[in-house]
């Protein structure tokens, strides 16, 4: 199954209007006293809730075998586990908690590139949610941390050279652990790779990125790899601290996309797949514009 359509089903859950569920923690928090993320549904008689409800409940139907924890499963538990903070109804926390135990809460091993770091963003969201937070939860999140963090440290920091992979690498888990488990080196390997992906692949002519370097001096944004931008920031700013060196400037990176998104927005409210040139590709893209609306 290709990512357009992937990304297509998450859309409905993470869409219609939801904010990030993300419990920011505070820089002085221990490994052991991780705040518990509080969960505050909207009214039942709100009207977003619907397609989101009607999403998530057509994902469970079908896949009453649990999947493994590739980026395209990975990606709907976090739809699935924001339909549970938007509504409050337990079944879909059961399900993203069944997931997780399926997989014993371990990242892919054979996934290509930087896809399979995905899982360890929906790991440290069920964590949050679990006032116990057994440390199994993120085990194996936090040796991926580690690993990479070394890899930086030994001068490989270009490892996030597509788009997809800002988001995919579990770009927001440097700063959603880094923090309450006080290690800095975690953050400060973030900050590195970020700014080689942005010295190679952002667009600042336009405030927008390209897919990867082949794309690099065209006019070709695509929508759904400016969506990963969006949310791997919108998550990783909501976890760091106000003093964070770097912090305001992932603001300002939000701010200015979403000033160009502003005036490419089509009249129904969606984007199209190229931000820049809607009539080569008319159709809405509904992974593109979830993710906008994540962010927003």
């Amino acid at each position: 199954m290709n990512r357009n359509r992937i990304a297509a089903l998450v859309a409905g859950v993470l869409a219609a209007g939801l904010v990030p569920g993300i419990a920011v923690m505070a820089a002085d928090a221990s490994a052991s006293s991780f705040p518990t993320a509080t969960v505050h549904p909207v009214p039942s008689t709100c009207p977003d809730l619907a397609p989101i409800r009607l999403a998530a409940d057509h994902w469970i139907a079908g896949h009453g075998s649990f999947g493994d924890s590739t980026w395209f499963n990975s990606l709907f538990i976090k739809g699935d586990i924001e339909a549970y903070r938007m509504t409050g109804s337990a079944k879909y926390l059961t399900y993203a908690t069944g997931w997780a135990n399926h997989n014993k809460w371990l990242l892919p091993r054979n996934a290509p590139n930087y896809d399979g770091p995905e899982a360890s963003q929906e790991y440290t969201d069920l964590y949050e949610l679990d006032p116990a937070h057994p440390a199994k939860d993120i085990a194996d999140s936090v040796a991926y941390l580690k690993r990479q963090t070394a890899r930086v440290q030994g001068g490989k920091v270009n490892d996030l050279s597509y788009v997809d992979a800002v988001r995919l690498g579990a770009m927001s888990d440097f700063a959603r652990l880094g923090v309450p488990m006080k290690q800095p080196t975690w953050i400060a390997a973030m900050a590195k790779m970020f700014a080689w992906t942005e010295g190679h692949i952002y667009d600042k002519k336009a405030s927008l990125w390209w897919r990867d370097s082949r794309w690099a001096g065209t006019t070709t944004h695509w929508s759904r790899g400016n969506g990963w931008i969006v949310i791997a920031l919108t998550d990783t700013i909501a976890a760091l601290p106000a003093g964070d060196p770097n912090r305001a400037h992932y603001i300002s990176l939000l701010n200015a996309m979403f000033a160009k998104l502003k005036a490419t927005q089509q009249a129904g409210g969606y984007w199209t797949a190229d931000v820049d040139h809607p009539a080569s590709f008319p159709a809405p893209e509904s992974s593109g514009t979830s993710f906008f609306t994540y962010g927003l």
